[in-house]
């Protein structure tokens, strides 16, 4: 055999997705029906481990944030948001910061945000007040 016909395998680092996860549901489901199950995530998590080989492995932990589930003809059964009410809310501000809706003075979001929040601790008395 000549070395040029033999292949040299490098090692490799693996990169896992760990799931786990409950999502509540607006009706019941049935065992033996089938489901198409659509799921947006985020991931909240990763680490790295070292393997015996040299190389590493990556796991990313994930969460969902909307899932719709579908019957067999593709009737959607809702899905409760899991998500808290600040993430929602961070995630609706970076939703429009991305669009440039809000505040495109401050060239980071994070100080966008801060700037945000600064307002709303200043506002907080009529803010309470309205509800």
């Amino acid at each position: 055999m000549l070395l040029s016909d033999c292949w040299i395998l490098s090692p490799m680092d693996s990169h896992a997705l760990k799931v786990t996860w409950k999502v509540e549901l607006s009706q019941e489901l049935k065992i033996d029906t089938n489901y198409r199950i659509a799921i947006e995530w985020s991931i909240v998590n990763e680490s790295t481990s070292p393997n015996h080989d040299g190389t590493l492995s990556k796991t990313y932990s994930l969460r969902p944030i909307h899932v719709l589930v579908h019957d067999k003809l593709w009737d959607t059964i809702k899905a409760k948001d899991i998500r808290k009410n600040s993430e929602k809310l961070r995630s609706k501000l970076k939703f429009d910061w991305d669009k440039g809706i809000w505040w495109t003075k401050y060239k980071e979001f994070d100080d966008a945000y801060d700037a945000f929040f600064r307002k709303v601790y200043e506002q907080y008395d009529y803010l309470i007040s309205t509800i």
